[in-house]
């Protein structure tokens, strides 16, 4: 028995993060979809908001599965298109009828016929696939963890500038941008591409090469671009942005969008220092084509931190907006926060409305004052197998309840509880195809035909209330109805 437990847990944890990860490639997919076209026609005249919408797909791999919402893009088009949604249990089939005589185990969620989490073939493809995930994260986040701690150790070891005149230079420029921090300039090897790294004491590491470039021809850009870096405190979002990225490794649309998120910020980069009109466009291209001339050493795969070099088809792009540079003001800057808002809005809550108050108009309270979640509707084990359990257990540490009508409406049936049958259930319709049923009950206080109001009792159960409901016949997961805090006794699994 022990071991089929052990089994189950480890299979449902696998199972829990597998399809966390299968539901957010997908949603990601979809929004890369919807951002695709939509930054081809922003262009570079808003680039703001193209790199605004490139970062939300970075965010919804960090947002909840299941977040969802009635003014969201998917429940306003089912809305349209007149489609039913609820809350089902599981979503990989279509749900079964509830004969009203069917016992505990026979009345159980289609989903689970075909999917044994941790248990059976179904378990076992998910705790592999769990394990070929952790694995690719341990070598993907090892790799990042050595590269950056090479640059750091490179800019630990690199020797402090003490030329008065770039110092002016960083200055100059740590004025212009209102930075407070303070920022170290130094020289590293000789063929090291620019780069800051450090986010609340960065250092601007340049290369050994660079010592006797011209102040104003090549070092103040260089200076001024990674600055830009600093003032947009880019170290720690680009550290944010790698960690998403080795956390969904296997996911294509990641690396896709981290790469355009990563050229959008170099262009907004210098775009800012182009902005204060001190210097030149043609002085800062001709300085970004030294780069390129010094033939210094390519950046890392992974794009680790803030620099000045950059690939050459990057550079090329960057070249052409240097020379016809675009300013955002401050309406194009608001109007681009408003887009972006609303898109969120309508684009980050992909999962299907779960809430079946905002879908059917029914509003259901505790049945149970004062009690707590003790097991949640899944699939469950029982020590001698599996079993379907249809709704929750609600109770207060074993204590005998006073059990209450979650929602107005008529008690169609009165009768021996199924499961045990010491015991009595009661069933309330609350029309719209709604049923709630309150199992494990004693001493009821109401009969069938009644009309009962929301709050009124029940009857009392001894140990814990088990909570059903039904839509069309159909269970229902009530947890999503109830706002009750939580004290499991176990881990139920749900697909």
């Amino acid at each position: 028995m022990m071991t089929g437990l052990w089994e189950w847990t480890a299979g449902w944890r696998a199972s829990a993060v597998v399809g966390f990860l299968a539901s957010q490639a997908v949603f990601s997919a979809i929004l890369f979809a919807a951002v695709l076209p939509l930054t081809r026609i922003c262009g570079r005249r808003c680039r703001l908001l193209a790199m605004g919408l490139w970062t939300l797909v970075f965010v919804r791999l960090l947002l909840p599965a299941g977040l969802s919402s009635p003014y969201s893009g998917r429940m306003l088009i089912e809305s349209a298109l007149n489609r039913p949604h609820g809350n089902a249990v599981f979503i990989s089939a279509p749900e079964r009828e509830v004969p009203a005589g069917a016992t505990r185990k026979t009345a159980g969620f289609t989903a689970s016929d075909g999917l044994d989490s941790g248990n059976g073939a179904g378990g076992r493809v998910h705790t592999v696939l769990f394990c070929a995930w952790l694995s690719g994260v341990l070598a993907a986040g090892a790799v990042y963890a050595k590269r950056l701690k090479k640059y750091e150790r490179i800019a630990r070891g690199a020797e402090s500038c003490g030329d008065v005149r770039f110092l002016e230079i960083l200055e100059t420029w740590r004025r212009r941008f209102h930075i407070r921090r303070p920022v170290r300039l130094a020289f590293g090897p000789c063929r090291i591409s620019p780069f800051t790294v450090g986010v609340l004491r960065p250092v601007i590491v340049l290369p050994g090469c660079m010592r006797r470039s011209d102040p104003e021809r090549t070092i103040e850009p260089v200076i001024a671009h990674e600055m830009a870096h600093v003032r947009h405190w880019d170290d720690l979002w680009i550290r944010l942005q790698n960690l998403v990225q080795i956390a969904y490794f296997f996911n294509p649309v990641v690396w896709l969008a981290g790469r355009q998120v990563h050229q959008l910020r170099e262009e907004s980069r210098d775009a800012s220092v182009l902005s204060k009109r001190s210097m030149p466009g043609g002085l800062y291209g001709n300085a970004l084509l030294e780069t390129i001339r010094m033939r210094l050493e390519p950046s890392d795969d992974l794009v680790l931190l803030p620099s000045f070099a950059d690939e050459k088809t990057r550079l090329i792009r960057r070249l052409k907006n240097i020379q016809s540079p675009a300013f955002s003001g401050r309406g194009r800057t608001a109007f681009s926060i408003a887009v972006l808002a609303v898109f969120a809005m309508l684009a980050l809550p992909m999962a299907r409305l779960t809430d079946a108050a905002a879908v059917a108009g029914i509003r259901l309270d505790p049945p149970v004052p004062g009690g707590v979640l003790n097991l949640q509707c899944g699939r469950d084990w029982d020590g001698n197998g599996w079993y379907d359990h249809r709704g929750v257990d609600i109770g207060r540490g074993g204590k005998p309840c006073t059990v209450l009508a979650a929602a107005g409406g008529r008690v169609v049936s009165c009768g021996t509880d199924e499961i045990f049958p010491q015991f009595r259930e009661v069933t309330i319709s609350h029309g719209n195809g709604w049923h709630t049923r309150y199992l494990h009950l004693q001493c009821l206080s109401v009969q069938p035909g009644v009309t009962v109001e929301k709050g009124q009792a029940l009857g009392t159960a001894p140990h814990c209330l088990h909570f059903e409901v039904l839509k069309d016949g159909a269970v229902r997961d009530p947890e999503p109805l109830l706002t009750l805090p939580k004290r499991l006794t176990r881990p139920v699994v749900k697909s």
